[in-house]
């Protein structure tokens, strides 16, 4: 063999090694820029489920993780969007003059039109809102729900020619006019006045999937109109408060997406206050996404607790200043929220949900087909009755998955081979007093902290789906768990996955508690 065939041999080779080189001795130069948490290295047990997961769990750890990879993500930036001008990701959007739009939770979806709510949706949306505000307001406490607009919906004109319109409503202009008509739920809809403002400034990053600081004050500016009306103490910051200046700036989490924040800028406002800000961060904190509480120390002021986004974080530093104390969290006010020690905790006089335009799809339909039952109180019993509960027979309950059963007595013990058992209830027997939905209750005993989902069928969908489930956290130990379904058109059997976990559970009674509209 010649000197050169073997030189190439030898770069092969190095090539082929080089992943495994790179893992070990960490020689990437490149960061991870991606908007998402990478798989971490899974720990092996000798058990069979671990065994049994644990070479998927591995392959999603080593494709995350292996030598030069960030480099690599870099090189394939630069070969398909700087050279080919078309997107490394499926999920964003080469637009105009350098922006970048995201594709992910159905944005483009809602842009054209293409999201759509059918009256029974809006129905059990809105009353789902109007539960939430009923249920705080017999506390003493405001309701406020606000709407981010999608990028793609305040500035659309940079979108390629071939993203056009199917209809001019949209999904959110579907549900907002249902609101105003059906309900008198406070609702803060930004499109308005950012469209308005934006004639003005930009008010959106070009690289990534949220707007600028001047968008976001011009969004806090809007959202504090109805607090003010509630609480006239609350005085809101203004612009003249700041003096405002453009920089330049990186590439944001779209550029990230694509391996392009080193090589992409952007420009973002850099509001200086004129006078020091006084509302400070208080207790230790892990991370950037962790609940976390502003305090500003004038108790003529409210409390608030917010529920929030990524949109939200802007907008915390101008928001912290109009409430004595304000408590962020990032996660919905879904069914497993634990709405009632959070209120005993941090005495709020407004809850606020702030939520992106793209995902209110997603969280509507999970939120009002699992309203939590701790809403069905004496504000919701105006509306929702209470009939006699219904106790299921648990020997005619079937195992379907992962789950082996033994009946003893008055109590069904299971045995969850998998990180997934999956049981089969009995078909619970409707009549009128089950007009309104249903709640159902499981009492239950577990080895473990994890969740209990239930999953039901309509009799439009007789499958059983993720967006048709409740899930609810169950407790190491003895639990009772109230499932809500009111509203819901529930048809046929429901499907019980009791628990995300292997182990020996005790199920002790199942109740179904009918609710008349």
């Amino acid at each position: 063999m010649t000197k050169t065939p073997r030189i190439i041999l030898v770069i092969f080779y190095l090539l082929l090694l080089a992943p495994l080189i790179g893992q070990v001795v960490r020689l990437d130069p490149f960061n991870d820029s991606e908007n998402r948490k990478l798989s971490k290295r899974p720990s092996l047990e000798w058990s069979f489920p671990v065994l049994q997961k644990f070479p998927r769990m591995y392959q999603a750890y080593y494709n995350d993780n292996f030598g030069f990879r960030n480099a690599l993500v870099r090189g394939n930036h630069l070969l398909r969007y700087g050279l080919l001008g078309v997107s490394p990701s499926d999920q964003v959007i080469i637009g105009k003059k350098g922006w970048l739009y995201y594709t992910g939770g159905g944005e483009v979806d809602d842009f054209r039109g293409i999201t759509r709510y059918n009256e029974d949706q809006l129905r059990r949306w809105t009353r789902a809102l109007a539960l939430k505000r009923d249920w705080l307001k017999s506390q003493g406490i405001r309701y406020l729900l606000v709407i981010a607009p999608n990028k793609s919906t305040i500035y659309p004109e940079y979108l390629p020619e071939e993203y056009h319109r199917l209809r001019e409503q949209s999904g959110l202009d579907d549900f907002m006019a249902y609101v105003r008509k059906h309900s008198d739920v406070e609702v803060v809809d930004l499109r308005q006045r950012l469209l308005a403002e934006k004639v003005k400034h930009v008010l959106y990053l070009r690289t990534d999937t949220h707007w600028n600081n001047y968008g976001a004050f011009v969004a806090y500016s809007e959202m504090i109109r109805p607090i003010m009306g509630w609480f006239p103490a609350v005085k809101p910051l203004a612009f003249t408060d700041f003096d405002i200046s453009l920089k330049k700036t990186g590439g944001g989490d779209l550029a990230g997406m694509i391996g392009g924040r080193e090589f992409l800028s952007d420009e973002d406002y850099k509001f200086l206050s004129k006078h020091p800000l006084s509302a400070l961060r208080v207790g230790e904190t892990t991370g950037p996404r962790d609940p976390f509480t502003m305090k500003k120390g004038e108790d003529t002021l409210p409390r608030a607790l917010i529920f929030r986004d990524s949109f939200f974080t802007a907008m915390v530093p101008f928001v912290a200043e109009s409430f004595s104390a304000s408590h962020f969290i990032w996660e919905r006010w879904n069914s497993g929220t634990p709405m009632e020690e959070l209120i005993a905790q941090h005495k709020p006089g407004i809850v606020i949900e702030e939520a992106v335009e793209r995902l209110t799809k997603h969280d509507a339909e999970v939120f009002s087909a699992g309203i939590p039952a701790y809403l069905i109180s004496s504000s919701v019993r105006k509306s929702v009755t209470l009939g006699k509960g219904r106790e299921l027979n648990l020997s005619d309950i079937k195992p379907l998955y992962q789950v082996v059963l033994h009946h003893s007595g008055k109590v069904v013990t299971l045995e969850a081979t998998g990180p997934d058992p999956q049981l089969l209830l009995p078909e619970i027997i409707k009549d009128h007093s089950f007009s309104g939905g249903m709640v159902l209750r499981v009492s239950i005993s577990s080895p473990v902290d994890s969740f209990l989902q239930l999953f039901y069928k309509t009799s439009q969908d007789r499958t059983y789906t993720e967006a048709k489930s409740v899930s609810v956290p169950v407790r190491k130990g003895s639990n009772q768990v109230d499932i809500s379904l009111i509203g819901v058109d529930v048809a046929g059997q429901l499907r019980l996955d009791p628990a995300g976990a292997p182990g020996i559970y005790n199920i002790e009674k199942i109740i179904a508690i009918p609710c008349g509209g």
